[in-house]
């Protein structure tokens, strides 16, 4: 038994199958049948099932309101041939949970549209580069690790550009680009820091949400190496905020 339902039109569909039937089902296109039902009283329903090419199933669209309802508090159904003979008997104990559960998921996933499945919302990196060179730009390479789409560098406020990857170094997350952004200007890094050394912090934290001019912090150079003397990992003492990747003291 199904709840089919069109715009806000419902109606109930019975289907009956019986490999037993076969040899008379394919003698006829329809077949009238009816489903007894014993309560509140006996009652004969008549139906008229089709049958349609090699299928061995019959239909009917024709199931009235008041057949389910006789049908959920019903103890067996009995199927009869139009002669009277009876065909077979169904137990149709739990019915009624059965049609209710058949109901509520009618009720709850209406018929429409078949909808998209909604595409996963983008994610979007942004981190401080330098130019180190012409053409060329210093990251992170987290920023850019993972990313789908094209590469976009650009100045506060003004036109972005395409850029690609020159070089990679995951280890210390470094990543070179190419863009065919103009430079205005080449940062320059002192190759050996030292204890005491000041430093400065310049990017663009929480970027979209901060200031868009970028923000300069300064501080000293605390330690070389970081937790079991892993040089990769510099300290300082200067302020740097969540968002601020690439944004390396120079």
């Amino acid at each position: 038994m199904a709840l089919i339902q069109t715009g806000t039109d419902k109606g109930w569909v019975i289907f009956i199958s019986n490999p037993g039937w076969n040899g008379w089902i394919g003698k006829s296109k329809q077949h009238r049948l009816s489903l007894v039902t014993d309560w509140p009283t006996t009652k004969s329903w008549p139906y008229t099932f089709s049958i349609s090419g090699d299928s061995k199933i019959l239909s009917t669209t024709d199931a009235s309101v008041e057949f389910m309802n006789s049908v959920a508090d019903a103890s067996k159904v009995e199927i009869k041939y139009d002669n009277g003979a009876l065909l077979t008997t169904v137990d149709m104990k739990d019915s009624a949970a059965a049609i209710r559960a058949i109901v509520t998921c009618v009720n709850e996933h209406p018929p429409g549209r078949a909808q998209s499945p909604s595409p996963e919302p983008e994610t979007r990196l942004s981190g401080t580069g330098f130019f180190v060179a012409p053409n060329r730009v210093v990251t992170n390479n987290h920023v850019v690790s993972g990313c789908t789409k094209e590469i976009q560098v650009r100045y506060p406020n003004r036109e972005a550009y395409t850029a690609t990857i020159s070089g990679q170094d995951a280890t210390n997350d470094l990543v070179l680009l190419h863009t065919n952004m103009g430079n205005l200007s080449t940062a320059a890094f002192y190759p050996r820091p030292r204890v005491g050394d000041q430093v400065a912090s310049y990017g663009f934290p929480y970027s979209g949400i901060l200031s868009s001019d970028g923000n300069c912090t300064l501080g000293h150079v605390t330690s070389l190496s970081g937790a079991m003397d892993d040089t990769r990992f510099l300290q300082m003492s200067t302020p740097v905020q969540p968002g601020n990747s690439g944004g390396a003291p120079s």
